[in-house]
């Protein structure tokens, strides 16, 4: 969703019927027109007024919701999607899986895959193998350990961090000598890596 502040340069009249504005909403490829707000904008009056707006032909169009009159305004406050958007699949970065899956296209052009690798922390300082092969570049999104302090904690908390190889073989988990709250815990650790065939 965009937004966008117009100025008419003036104070306009906007009554209890449509008024076109002239303001060309080809111009600003508006798709659907969400909410507007008028406002003065000087010391006497800088109360937001709700208007209704609509883009029905070539221009944005807008009335006067206020009950008492008509409202009086400089500048409006547009909200609105764009025809030249593309449909977002909503979630796909934000469902986790211990299947592997495409959640994006990372900077090289390459396809961005997401893994969430579930098993129980190392008893010590040490490594944690991954059934990941062919890694181009990866980064750990975050881990989660179960069980410290009877709470979930995401890595880092203070001392302790987790981290992965470079080439997504085995995950590191780094505790303070002496520091059992994350040894031998369930951990899930969400993992996303581009592959050198792609």
């Amino acid at each position: 969703m965009y937004q966008k502040v117009i100025d008419f340069g003036e104070t306009k009249t906007i009554s209890s019927t449509w008024w076109d504005s002239g303001i060309s909403g080809s111009a600003l490829n508006i798709n659907n027109l969400i909410k507007a707000e008028g406002w003065k904008g000087n010391s006497s009056d800088c109360v937001y007024l709700p208007l209704g707006s609509n883009y029905i032909g070539a221009n944005i169009n807008f009335i006067s919701l206020r009950p008492d009159g008509p409202s009086y305004v400089r500048y409006v406050l547009i909200q609105y999607t764009k025809t030249t958007d593309e449909a977002i699949a909503i979630g796909s970065d934000t469902d986790y899986s211990t299947t592997e899956k495409i959640v994006g296209t990372w900077i090289d052009g390459k396809p961005l895959y997401e893994k969430t690798i579930v098993g129980t922390s190392p008893s010590s300082i040490g490594d944690y193998a991954t059934d990941l092969t062919n890694i181009d570049f990866c980064m750990l999104k975050d881990c989660i350990i179960q069980g410290g302090f009877g709470y979930s904690l995401n890595i880092a908390y203070q001392d302790n961090y987790v981290d992965i190889k470079t080439d997504g073989t085995s995950i590191y988990f780094y505790y303070p000598t002496g520091d059992n709250v994350f040894t031998n815990k369930p951990f899930f650790a969400t993992i996303q890596y581009t592959k050198t065939t792609d």
